[in-house]
């Protein structure tokens, strides 16, 4: 683990500049609850086909596609939390790169990752808990000081689309989806690109993070560290006291490449699921940039 000092070193600032107002400027909800689930050292494997699941909003009819390949597994390596350091969170300016969701009228939020013109990524259980999808959902570009953007307001969600692994089997593995919201969000905001490389469970992995926290709904935060170790086919690494929400995603440092999705924590132990080549392949296609 001597390589590990070198992967910490280093934030990345991503930037966006500012594109055209939206019409829409809904003021999000004051009180909503992070969603950060516990229990990822207790998951059962899912073993069944996994399946892209498609949910319409306003109809309430869930569509499967079956993905293209398979979700290979990544070796099991370390036991968490090893050797970790846990860094402050500092502020972010506003990043329409990463809206903040908020669900159910405001009720729960996550953060996400914009990747294509109507597509957010975010975990499995953002959209789908307890059963059953989520009500409805809107999207907050540059959310800061607890408000709207007024450079580019609010995104109603119309479709979820999760994964069988996560609404059948309640796997963390699982824990990806993709927010697709009901109009182009301007083509001045950076898009991230989902990386094709498999992880090294062997070798730490510097990434970035930029998301919302409960209690503090001011600004962004960024959280800078490495995945330290694989288990049950997650990325694991040491967060201390500082967990963020979930649906961020693991932007690798230098690059800026996406290979994994904030899902759940146990004690000062996060869990992050990683993109396959599968879910990969399935979720660039329907953002118009097919990664396969």
């Amino acid at each position: 683990m001597k390589s590990m000092a070198t992967a910490l070193m280093g934030f990345l600032c991503i930037t966006a500049a500012y594109g055209q107002a939206v019409p829409e400027t809904l003021a999000p909800h004051p009180n909503a609850r992070s969603l950060d689930i516990e229990g990822s050292a207790t998951t059962k494997a899912f073993t069944g086909q996994s399946a892209a699941i498609i949910y319409d909003i306003q109809t309430g009819a869930s569509t499967p596609v079956t993905l293209s390949g398979d979700d290979p597994t990544l070796p099991e390596y370390g036991e968490p939390p090893m050797n970790g350091v846990r860094f402050d969170l500092p502020d972010m300016p506003p990043n329409p790169s990463f809206p903040r969701i908020e669900f159910n009228d405001g009720a729960t939020f996550c953060s996400s990752t914009v990747i294509g013109p109507r597509h957010l990524l975010t975990a499995g259980h953002c959209v789908f808990d307890g059963g059953s999808f989520r009500q409805n959902a809107t999207a907050y570009p540059g959310y800061t000081n607890g408000a709207s953007s007024p450079e580019y307001g609010a995104f109603r969600a119309v479709r979820f689309i999760a994964f069988s692994g996560w609404t059948q089997g309640h796997d963390f593995a699982h824990d990806v989806a993709l927010v697709e919201i009901d109009r182009d969000l301007p083509a001045t905001i950076t898009r991230h690109v989902m990386e094709a490389a498999k992880p090294n469970c062997q070798t730490p992995n510097g990434f970035d993070r930029y998301f919302y926290v409960e209690g503090d709904t001011r600004l962004l935060k960024n959280l800078g560290l490495v995945h330290i170790g694989c288990k049950q086919n997650t990325l694991f690494f040491f967060i201390g006291e500082g967990r963020g929400s979930s649906g961020s995603s693991a932007l690798r440092q230098g690059s800026g490449g996406i290979y994994a999705v904030r899902s759940n924590f146990l004690g000062p132990v996060g869990y992050d699921a990683w993109i396959t080549p599968a879910k990969r392949c399935f979720l660039t296609g329907r953002a118009g940039t097919p990664s396969c």
